[in-house]
């Protein structure tokens, strides 16, 4: 795969979004790396069992979405997978500290708005795509048999 340079074009403002919602994982999985058992604590008070396996699967998750959206790479899944990790860290949120809205009451505001971000990034890849070939792939379309790429 290479990379464009209109993948990182941050005057372009989806691109901005979209390596903001990348870059913006790196930070958790740093804070994940760094207090294993904190994590692992916090995941075993909210249930999520064995806590040590969902850290680490925290961490896959996390870093896949930070690679995948920072480089432009299947935007059309990782940004699903996205808003799936942040519905459960609002899960997480919600069950350490009840239904709290505002971020800065440690509440789900900021994980929202990253998940529907991350909503939103998918659905223009897929419409993109769209645009540009009259079809979706379930990779990409020059991996698929009969498919000549324009």
């Amino acid at each position: 795969m290479a990379f464009q340079k209109s993948d990182f074009d941050v005057t372009e403002p989806a691109v901005a979004v979209r390596l903001m919602a990348g870059l913006f994982y790196l930070p958790h999985v740093a804070f994940k790396l760094n207090g294993l058992e904190g994590a692992a604590g916090l995941f075993g008070r909210i249930g999520f069992q064995p806590p040590m396996l969902w850290v680490w699967l925290a961490i896959a998750a996390e870093l896949a979405c930070a690679v995948a959206l920072t480089l432009n790479i299947q935007v059309k899944w990782m940004g699903l997978v996205s808003a799936f990790v942040m519905a459960l860290a609002g899960y997480a949120v919600v069950m350490t500290k009840g239904p709290v809205w505002l971020w800065n009451f440690g509440g789900v505001e900021y994980i929202a708005f990253w998940g529907a971000t991350s909503l939103a990034l998918a659905a223009q890849a897929w419409k993109r795509e769209y645009a540009a070939y009259g079809r979706v792939f379930f990779l990409w379309p020059n991996l698929e048999r009969g498919v000549v790429r324009a």
